[in-house]
């Protein structure tokens, strides 16, 4: 009976976990395709995404090299290409945009005039500012005396 029993169980135990061996291969095997086709299609994406920067960065390098600073910036940004740029010299020294400038304002003999206002008005602006702080400063030192209990009636409390 229990040789009946054994020969009976014994090969199902066996047949099961080669079962099992072979869902893990197949899994492994599954796992293994999609990562070689993911790694075919991240080395496609790779060539594309350098073919553009490469093509890129030679119109913008063009515009650099057949124009002034000022201009070639200005190129470079209505282009579309980029946003924004950063134009070096051959020394690897920032170009454009550089320091910025005074700027020289013609407004004769209102300028003086121009910039007390100018003066007028931040100065107006900066003690709106800090009248608003105090202001608020002083409104929540009023609610803290007031929601602080009396020391005197406190201790006559007790």
């Amino acid at each position: 009976m229990v040789l009946l029993l054994f020969a009976v169980l014994v090969p199902a135990v066996c047949l099961v976990w080669f079962m099992g061996a072979a869902m893990r291969n197949e899994r492994f095997a599954a796992r293994q395709r999609l990562s070689d086709v993911y790694r075919v299609q991240l080395a496609a994406s790779q060539m594309r995404l350098e073919e553009y920067w490469n093509r890129t960065v030679a119109e913008l390098e063009k515009f650099a090299t057949t124009s002034s600073a000022p201009a070639a910036f200005a190129k470079c940004v209505q282009s579309g290409l980029v946003d924004a740029v950063v134009i070096f010299d051959e020394q690897g020294r920032i170009s454009y945009p550089n320091a910025p400038s005074a700027v020289a304002s013609d407004f004769g003999v209102l300028d003086p005039k121009w910039q007390e206002a100018s003066r007028l008005e931040s100065r107006s602006s900066l003690g709106q500012r800090r009248t608003r702080t105090q202001q608020r400063a002083l409104s929540n030192r009023k609610h803290d005396v007031m929601c602080r209990p009396d020391k005197s009636t406190r201790s006559s409390n007790r």
